[in-house]
This record gives C-alpha cells, sequence and structure tokens, in this order.
C-alpha cells in the first residue's frame, strides 16, 4: 500500500540527474521527509512522546517510511497513554471521523488538556456547532494563535457571519497561518447599523 519512499527517492534522483530541476525540489523535499522520520523515530526510541506521535504519523502516511497503520496506530495509543497530546490527536484526527463518539471526544479532551492545539480546535468547533460559543471561544482562541489553521478559519467565518468586530482580528491571525490563501477572503460584512 502507498509508495516505496526509497524507490520514490531513486527516481526523482534519476530526474535530477538528468536536469529535471522539478525531480531535484522532489529529491530534495524527499529525503527530508526521510530525515524527519529518522530523527523522529530516534528521538522516540528516547522516551520522546512527541516525537512518538510524529513518528506515528509518518507511518501512518508514509513519509519517509513505508505505510504501517496498525504500528502507527499502536504507537499513538501508547504515546497518548504515555501523555502526549500530539499523539491523542492524532489518533482521533487521522480519519476524520464526524460526529459525537464518547471515546473520540475522550481523547480529544484529553490532546486538550496535554496540550494539543489540533485537539482543542476539534473541540472547540464541536462547542460552536453545539451553540456554545463561550466554550468554542476559548478552545479555538488559543488553537488559533497556535497557528492551527482551521481554529483561525472557524472562528474568522463565525465572526464574519454575525458581524462581530473581532472578525477584523481573527482574519488577521488567519492571515498569519502556514497556507491560508487570505486574497480570497471579503472583507468584514457590514454590520446592521452600518446599512442605510
Amino acid at each position: 500500500e502507498g509508495v516505496d519512499p526509497r524507490r520514490a527517492e531513486e527516481v526523482a534522483g534519476r530526474g535530477c540527474a538528468a536536469g529535471e530541476p522539478v525531480a531535484c525540489a522532489l529529491e530534495d523535499k524527499l529525503r527530508e521527509v526521510r530525515r524527519l522520520a529518522v530523527a523522529a523515530a530516534t528521538d522516540c526510541t528516547r522516551g520522546d512522546q512527541d516525537a512518538c506521535a510524529l513518528r506515528a504519523k509518518c507511518l501512518d502516511r508514509g513519509w519517509g517510511v513505508a505505510v504501517a497503520r496498525e504500528q502507527a496506530t499502536a504507537l499513538y495509543d501508547s504515546a497518548c497513554t504515555a501523555g502526549s497530546g500530539r499523539a491523542c490527536a492524532g489518533l482521533v484526527l487521522r480519519s476524520q471521523p464526524q460526529g459525537v463518539d464518547a471515546r473520540r471526544h475522550r481523547l480529544l479532551e484529553r490532546g486538550c488538556t496535554l496540550g494539543s492545539p489540533d485537539a482543542c480546535a476539534e473541540l472547540g468547533s464541536s462547542a460552536l456547532a453545539r451553540g456554545d460559543r463561550a466554550e468554542a471561544e476559548r478552545l479555538l482562541v488559543p488553537a488559533c494563535e497556535a497557528h492551527v489553521l482551521s481554529a483561525c478559519n472557524t472562528l474568522f467565518d463565525d465572526a464574519y457571519l454575525t458581524s462581530d468586530p473581532r472578525a477584523d482580528r481573527y482574519h488577521a491571525l488567519f492571515c498569519g497561518c502556514p497556507g491560508a490563501q487570505c486574497d480570497d477572503v471579503p472583507p468584514r460584512a457590514p454590520r446592521f447599523e452600518d446599512t442605510p
């Protein structure tokens, strides 16, 4: 299942040797990802549970290593149990199930409590969907400030649609997130009192 990372690096290397600049860039990126996977495995072996969460993500997605989903699940689970909020969030977010599942919610709560902004963002989005704006903001604002794009997007969308004056602040935070495309975001919606 998936692409053999060593084979992909070898093919990109041949393309680079043939003078293809895109292949050279790909070869560099594949090497960088492989180094990341090796460093995560090394640090995980030394007991760094957040590194174990990253190692699990590499195994789950085939980043620099062969895909090994069962091993990834076991690693996420043990790192979560050992106190990695990232691992708890990774265990839940890897499959992106929707709806309210008790185990999913417990893992997200544990991940958020252990410091995973991704887990907090998921819980905040759920709180907003339930109509609990105060709880949503308590969870989403710090996640957004930690540059979790989905948290900033949720805050901005909600503020924009409700003509909340904080929309400008959330827009600025959204634009500061890696991967944000700010050119496509409209300016703040006019408030009722602004209309003739």
